[in-house]
């Protein structure tokens, strides 16, 4: 026991003798002395202390440490730069009144020639540099320049509240940048977001902030610019006064290497010069596969061109993604796609352009622009007011948004407000871009327009050129199939391409802009579809012109407000013009009065051939011409072998003067088939001289009592096809109007028919058409055949499934299911009527119903982020075919604040492999944003199950193999892979160029009962290229 007892003891005094781990205590060092000498120590007597002493005294200590001032004045830097920080875990603070500047102004050699240096050096983590003004240091070939300069090891660093390259309102440049970021420096940032550690970066030569790696391969991450003011004054509210230089890039320049860069609540402005722009991106590869192109930079929340209060500081252009001959940025988001109105940036004011994605011989992007409000401004009470970007009789450049060439799966919007534009608010010149969701050429509201002018001083919120003009490329979407796809878009003006079009289609000299879509759009119209947005209509606008054009689907548009809906010209051939409403409310009501009208005609085909215009609602065309003589058709043909299917015409013309559908003098092959016609001023059909082989209507003979068989002649043939339409007694303008569509039968010899009108409303009319010519007549003269006993009014009843409200939250879409029923014997065609009060609706114009069947209708309501929580949306639906009137269905919509989020998948940008063997694999994580988990699988673009799908034909043999997720069942937060393989066989006929395919994730979760379906949006397109050999 005793012998314990001792060992116990002596284990004690051992321990007692080992040393003791000391306490890091932080050293404090004040810079007292305005010299730069180095005796190699920093005291406290007088003038003992340099900040090159104080610098090198912290740099060998192994501690933390504080570099203050206690005197005030300028550093002059003599004989060498200062040495940089070395150990980390440095403060060096000039206190909070911006008295101690650092100048390299002496920097020089004994021929007086600029020593190149940095003001600061940093090479490792965790230093603080605040209140410092830093000036006049020189650049070299490749070295020296900036203000301050973090490299290497430098991470985790805070540069707050300095001045640099400027003094006393008056540039002092750092001849090369204000801060340069190199060498694998990361994770620092440059500001907070507080304005107390606000730093002012101005008048510096090449740069005021660079982030990119000049000196080695490493990465430069997750740098962050957050809250400073970037080329203006210390006030921030004008630009520092500087020659533009043709070397200068600009405010903030990412560069190769960069990754993760968040670019966040600055004022940017004052950058003039030939190449600079507020923020630059750019690259030097030319390899597409290359380390070096800068990716994943977010920019957010700043105010770009335009101070916080409406003050003007114009950048040349306000953010610049540059290629030329090499490839540009990856994965660059302009705003907050998860937050759109907090993300918003304020890109306003700028000479050139907005944002400018330059044309490139290598491919740029992806790129996602959502939220932001480019062109507008806020005053000193927070109201917005335009301001544009652009300058006075420009043509060239001044853009909202250029895409330029070979920019790769752009998506702008949704949220967008682009206005003021000098040329375009957005200007498309690569295929794959998709426009969403936005408000171009309107206020923020999307309630009205002003003009903008190439040659006024000042701009208003519309555009000096067609709104949106898409210049080359395919496969570019503007709108969706979504409510919240669509764009509320203003016509524009005449600057240099002569249309003042709300959308533009037409290439270059060198360009093709085949196969595009433009879907679901307000085009002239207001948000809330009610009215227009112009307060009077302008001369020779249009809703969308087609020009030299091949395949190009129009669907589902709302267009009014404007002289011609739609033009289609210069040999614009294969194009399909679908389920779109021309000239009339959102509500599709033909009740008179009710349009929003076009001054001309609604559709008018110029030139081009095997065009089909189909299922179209055109209504009051010509209702605002100030001419009371000028004709406005529903359709205008002026183009052979053209077809119109199913279109709708009500209300055309003015005064006893303009038809439904016009086919004129000499034209041939228009085939005209199954459109209805009703109330126009003129004709249903009308031919001019020669026109369809000059085919006349066919004539029926008299009736026999109590017989459904109705017997006439045509003068086509055989094998033509007479179609017979009805109307009943209470339309009184029944002669050579066709109001709903009854039956066809084919002629026999010598042109007979003999049809059965089994369902006739009382009266019918008749039209004939060569299927083979595609020659086709007007409406006869109206026939009584209400003796035949086979007429009848049927009755059409709507009912709602699931329900006929909701709560949705903000920024949500909800989707009532309506069916339609009706008795008629014959498939009817019905016009629905949808009277939204708030706007928020949208839904077919016109629904096709079966024989004694039923229509499911899908109702989509949007609730819009403008919107408050409590606000309603009341919205009345009816259907109508002649005196046939469904009964009316109300659906009550209640905005509520978000709460819940479900599951939303998110997936990694697209990118492009070149094609090297026969199979290529891409690989992509997919990510669960929402709150719940979410059940995945791959669907097509358009929400279709299925694989991915080529946007185009594909080379022989090709074909997406599988799509694999590494987990279909993935929890809130969390992600997977998806992983896609593609069979690329060499058929020995490749030809070289890109071959996208695209895709879209589901995912599908529950909370309680209530199940919720989101996708990822917008779809992912990956690429295979073939190189040219």
């Amino acid at each position: 026991m005793h012998r314990h007892l001792h060992v116990a003891i002596l284990i004690i005094i051992l321990i007692g003798l080992l040393p003791t781990t000391k306490p890091v205590y932080a050293a404090a060092f004040v810079v007292n002395s305005l010299a730069d000498t180095d005796d190699g120590t920093c005291t406290t007597s007088a003038n003992g202390c340099t900040l090159r002493e104080a610098i090198n005294a912290a740099n060998s200590n192994g501690i933390p440490d504080t570099i203050t001032f206690s005197v005030s004045g300028t550093i002059y830097i003599q004989n060498a730069g200062l040495p940089p920080l070395t150990e980390g875990n440095t403060t060096i603070d000039g206190g909070n009144g911006h008295t101690v500047v650092i100048s390299g102004e002496q920097l020089r050699d004994a021929n007086d020639t600029p020593i190149p240096a940095h003001g600061l050096g940093i090479a490792s983590k965790n230093n603080v540099i605040r209140g410092l003004v830093i000036i006049r240091f020189s650049r070299g070939t490749s070295v020296g320049g900036a203000g301050i300069y973090l490299y290497n090891n430098a991470q985790n660093n805070l540069i707050a509240n300095n001045w640099i390259g400027h003094l006393n309102g008056l540039p002092e440049p750092n001849t090369g940048y204000g801060i340069l970021v190199d060498g694998g420096a990361s994770n620092n940032r440059i500001g907070t977001g507080d304005p107390s550690d606000r730093n002012v970066i101005s008048g510096n030569v090449i740069a005021d902030i660079s982030i990119g790696n000049t000196t080695s391969t490493a990465f430069v991450s997750g740098n962050q610019i957050l809250g400073n003011y970037i080329g203006t004054t210390v006030a921030g509210d004008a630009a520092l006064p500087v020659t533009p230089l043709t070397t200068n890039l600009g405010g903030i320049a990412i560069e190769q290497y960069a990754r993760d860069t968040i670019i966040s609540g600055n004022v940017i402005g004052g950058y003039l010069g030939s190449n600079a722009a507020g923020i630059v991106l750019f690259s030097n590869s030319t390899s597409a596969g290359s380390p070096s192109i800068p990716r994943t930079t977010r920019i957010t929340g700043n105010w770009i061109g335009v101070t916080p209060t409406g003050t003007v500081i114009a950048n040349r252009i306000g953010i610049l993604v540059s290629g030329g001959a090499v490839y540009g940025a990856i994965d660059t988001v302009i705003g907050d796609p998860i937050d759109p109105v907090g993300g918003r940036n304020y890109i306003s004011g700028n000479t050139n352009g907005g944002i400018v994605i330059s044309d490139t011989q290598f491919a740029t992007g992806p790129m996602t622009i959502v939220g932001n409000w480019i062109g507008v401004a806020l005053n000193a009470g927070g109201n917005p007011f335009p301001v544009g970007n652009g300058t006075i009789n420009q043509v060239n450049g001044g853009e909202g948004v250029f895409v330029g060439r070979n920019s790769v799966n752009t998506v702008i919007g949704p949220g967008n407000v682009i206005v003021g534009a000098r040329t375009n608010a957005i200007r498309i010149r690569s295929g794959n871009t998709i426009v969403r969701g936005n408000y171009l050429g309107t206020d923020p509201t999307g309630s009205q327009t002003t003009t903008t002018t190439i040659n006024q001083p000042t701009v208003g919120y519309g555009t000096g050129d067609a709104t949106v003009y898409i210049e080359n490329g395919s496969n570019s979407q503007i709108g969706g199939p979504n409510p919240s796809d669509r764009n509320v878009i203003a016509a524009g003006n005449f600057a240099y391409t002569g249309s003042g079009a709300a959308v533009l289609i037409e290439p270059c000299t060198t360009c093709t802009a085949n196969s595009n879509i433009v879907e679901g759009n307000y085009l002239g119209v207001r948000a809330d579809g009610n009215g227009i947005l112009a307060s009077s209509i302008v001369a020779e606008s249009e809703g969308l012109r087609l020009s030299g054009v091949s395949n190009t689907t129009v669907r589902n548009n709302l267009i009014g407000g404007v002289d011609r809906g739609i033009n289609i010209r210069n040999n614009a051939s294969s194009n399909l013009i679908v389920g779109n409403r021309i000239g009339v409310r959102a509500s599709s009501s033909e009740t008179p009065g009710s349009g929003t009208t076009t001054r001309k005609d609604g559709i008018q085909l110029n030139s081009g051939s095997n065009n089909r215009i189909e299922n179209n609602l055109i209504a009051f065309t010509g209702q605002a011409n100030v001419n009371p003589f000028s004709t406005a058709h529903g359709i205008t043909v002026n183009s052979s072998n053209n077809q119109l299917i199913g279109n709708r015409l009500v209300r055309n013309g003015r005064l006893s003067f303009g038809h439904g559908i016009f086919v004129a003098n000499s034209i041939s092959g228009v085939l005209i088939s199954r459109n209805t016609t009703q109330n126009n001023e003129g004709d249903g059909i009308s031919l001019g001289s020669g026109a369809n082989g000059g085919l006349v209507a066919p004539t029926f003979n008299p009736i026999t009592a109590g017989s459904p068989i109705v017997t006439g002649s045509t003068g086509c043939g055989a094998n033509c096809v007479v179609e017979i339409f009805t109307t009943s007694a209470s339309i009184t303008d029944r002669d050579r109007e066709g109001p709903v569509f009854l039956t066809s039968v084919t002629t026999t010899t010598g042109g007979s028919f003999s049809a059965n009108v089994t369902g006739c409303l009382g009266y019918i009319t008749a039209t004939v058409h060569n299927p083979t010519t595609g020659n086709s007549s007007p409406f006869s003269n109206a026939l009584n055949v209400s003796a035949t006993d086979a007429c009848a009014t049927p009755t059409a009843t709507l009912t709602v499934t699931g329900g006929s409200s909701r709560v949705v939250s903000i920024g949500s879409t909800s989707t009532y299911t309506l069916t339609l029923s009706h008795t008629a014997s014959v498939t009817r065609t019905y016009t629905l009527n949808l009277t939204s009060d708030r706007g928020w609706t949208s839904g077919p114009a016109l629904v096709e119903v079966p024989p004694q069947g039923s229509t499911e209708i899908l109702i989509g309501v949007l609730v819009p982020f403008t919107a408050a929580a409590g606000d309603t949306d009341t919205t009345t639906v009816t259907a109508r075919s002649d005196q046939t009137v469904s009964n009316s269905i109300t659906l009550t919509t209640v905005a509520q604040a978000a709460t819940i989020t479900p599951a939303q998948p998110v997936v990694s940008p697209g990118y492009i492999i070149e094609r090297s063997g026969n199979t290529i694999t891409f690989t992509h994580t997919v990510t669960n944003t929402g709150q719940l988990t979410g059940n995945l699988s791959v669907i097509r673009p358009d929400g279709s199950s299925g694989l991915p799908a080529f946007s185009g034909t594909p080379p022989t043999g090709w074909s997406i193999v599988s799509a694999t997720f590494g987990s279909t069942t993935l929890t809130a937060g969390a992600t997977t892979t998806l992983t896609i393989v593609v069979n690329v066989p060499d058929s020995g006929t490749l030809i070289a160029g890109d071959y996208p395919f695209a895709f879209r994730v589901r995912a599908v979760s529950q909370q309680g009962t209530q199940i919720f379906t989101e996708q990822s949006d917008p779809p992912t397109t990956d690429t295979v290229r073939v190189p040219v050999v």
